[in-house]
This record gives structure tokens, sequence and C-alpha cells, in this order.
């Protein structure tokens, strides 16, 4: 017992992440074992960006210790390669289990999201925002929306792996791990729910007809529309897709955008601002395009925020303790 426990301190954040993939790999074996390749050859395709990073690493290392270079290219090679691994882990899991969603539990809570949605800001979030934005900003805030929020959510990612900070690592990983579970597995499940833009395909009712209406006709509206077809005919088909599955409530496009801005705060304040900004337009963007309702982007943020101030609590508790520094659980 008193080599058992120090080693489950150690490791728990693996541990966790192993959990997870391995529930999703034994309740949905066929599923898991579809999506996993998926997301290890986009990492190949990735590569590049995560081998600059571990460069970046190295000549960082370098230039404060002088080392010899092949054990600091190890090193490097070591803080990128067990994060890469984890999060293919974890977001195959995660995508199991959304793709799993209508089967578990069916599709529900869209009107009561609507009815609070709508109460909350006294009409459609996303009439609103279609008649305030002008029009020169519709692409700009969909590639936001789309490909800019993979790019830094994936070069934050493996930014913070070589980042010499252990403790924010230890804090970012940790809220990852717990928003992937909690907000994208458990809280989506039992609050399952498809969003705006599906309203009427699955409850027949067109109240979110106009808002649909005004974003296939927006400038962006034909890719929209091209993605929205893609993953109706993935989710009526069944089948497993990279990025796939349909669930709104809660967003996890905010909660990914959220915690890269806690984490650029907690390096910089002007870089914080920056993603603050880029986190806006995030919510702004999951609504004007109706894939959410303005709720599921608050309660990510909230859910995430208090993720974080509670593993940073935890954290200054064990260091007022006298606690030893542990090891991150993801890196030699």
């Amino acid at each position: 017992m008193s080599t058992v426990m120090p080693f489950l301190r150690r490791n728990a954040l693996a541990l966790f992440v192993l959990a997870y993939a391995s529930s999703a790999a034994v309740l949905h074996p066929g599923v898991f074992m579809d999506i996993f390749p998926m997301y290890v050859r986009k990492l190949v395709v990735l590569s590049p960006l995560i081998g600059f990073l571990a460069l970046l690493s190295v000549m960082i290392a370098r230039y404060r210790s002088e080392g010899a270079l092949s054990p600091l290219l190890a090193q490097a090679a070591l803080k990128v390669f067990w994060p890469a691994l984890f999060m293919c882990l974890g977001f195959s899991a995660f995508t199991t289990f959304k793709l799993a969603i209508p089967g578990v539990v069916p599709f529900y809570l869209d009107p009561v999201l609507a009815d609070l949605d709508t109460m909350l800001h006294g009409a459609q979030p996303g009439l609103v925002l279609h008649k305030l934005l002008p029009e020169v900003l519709e692409w700009p805030l969909t590639l936001v929306y789309g490909p800019l929020w993979a790019v830094v959510w994936v070069g934050g990612f493996f930014a913070v792996a070589v980042y010499g900070d252990r403790q924010l690592r230890r804090r970012y990983w940790w809220t990852c791990a717990l928003s992937l579970f909690g907000l994208g597995t458990v809280l989506a499940t039992a609050l399952s729910s498809v969003g705006p833009i599906y309203y009427e395909a699955v409850y027949g009712d067109p109240r979110y007809s106009d808002l649909t209406a005004a974003i296939f006709a927006s400038g962006p509206g034909g890719q929209v529309q091209g993605v929205s077809t893609y993953l109706w005919t993935t989710y009526t088909t069944g089948s497993n897709s990279f990025g796939t599955g349909i669930s709104a409530m809660p967003s996890m496009h905010v909660a990914v955008a959220t915690v890269q801005t806690l984490a650029a705060f907690s390096v910089s304040r002007i870089l914080g601002a920056v993603l603050g900004c880029f986190a806006l337009c995030i919510q702004f963007g999951s609504v004007y395009l109706g894939w959410h309702y303005a709720l599921d982007g608050y309660v990510s943020a909230l859910f995430v925020a208090c993720v974080w101030c509670a593993v940073s609590a935890l954290q200054t508790r064990r260091k007022a303790a006298g606690a030893m520094v542990e090891p991150d659980g993801l890196t030699a």
C-alpha cells in the first residue's frame, strides 16, 4: 500500500484518461476501434506543428542550460509524445460516447433550452446576431469558429506540453480531461439535444426556420449547410467518422476556447486578453451559425472556469501543506 498510493497520485491524470478511453472501448468497441486510428492519422498530419513546438522547447532549454543537444531532443520528444497519445485516446473516447448519445438518451431537451434561451435574451439570440453583425464579418466569424479554433486548440495543447511551468501544465490537462469527460460525455448525454440547426428535423417544429434561412442565405451559408448535411447523414446512417456526432448542450467549442483563455492569462495578460476575445467570437459563432443555443456556451464556460479554479485551489493547498510538486503524469 505504501508504494501503490504514491504511484496512483503521480499518475492519476494518465490513469484517468486511460480509464475514460477503456470504458469507451469496452462499451462501444466497434465505434472506438473505428475512431481511434482516425485521430492518430490526423495527429500525423499535424506532426510538423508538433515538431516545431518540440524544437522550440529544445531551443529554449538549450539557451537556459547550455546542455547537450541529444538529451534535450529526447526530452522534448517525450514532452510531446505522451500528450499526443493521451490526446488521441481522450478524443477517441469523447467521439465514441458522443456518437452513442441518441441511442442512450434520445434527443429531448431542445424545447426547454429554446424556451430558456428566448426568455433569457428576450428573443432568439441567433436572429438578433444576424441583424447586428455586418455581412463583411460573416466569413471571418465562420473561419474563426472552424479552422482557427482547431489550430488554436491543437497548437495551444502542445505549446503547454513544452512550456516550462509544470503546475500550469498539470492544471491545464486536468481541466481538459475533466471537461471532456464531464461536459462532453456526462452532461452531453444527460442533456441530450441537437441545437437550432436541427430543431425542425428532430421535432418537426419550424421554430428556427427563420434562423436557418438566414444562415443558409449568408455568405458562408453553403459551407454551413454542407457541414450540417454531412453530420446529419452520418447520424442517420450510423457512420463512424472523424469529428462527427450531434450534441448541442454543452458547447465543447466554447469549453476549449475557455480553457485556452485561462491558460493564456496564466502566461500573459495580453495573451489572455487576445484569447478572451477569441473565446467571445467562438460563443458568438456558435449561436450565429445555429449550432448551439447561447446557454450551451454559458454552461461550458462556467463549468471550465469552476474546474480550473478547483484544480488551482487544490494545487495551492498542497503547496501550502508542503507537498512536493508531482509529475503531471503525461511527461517523463
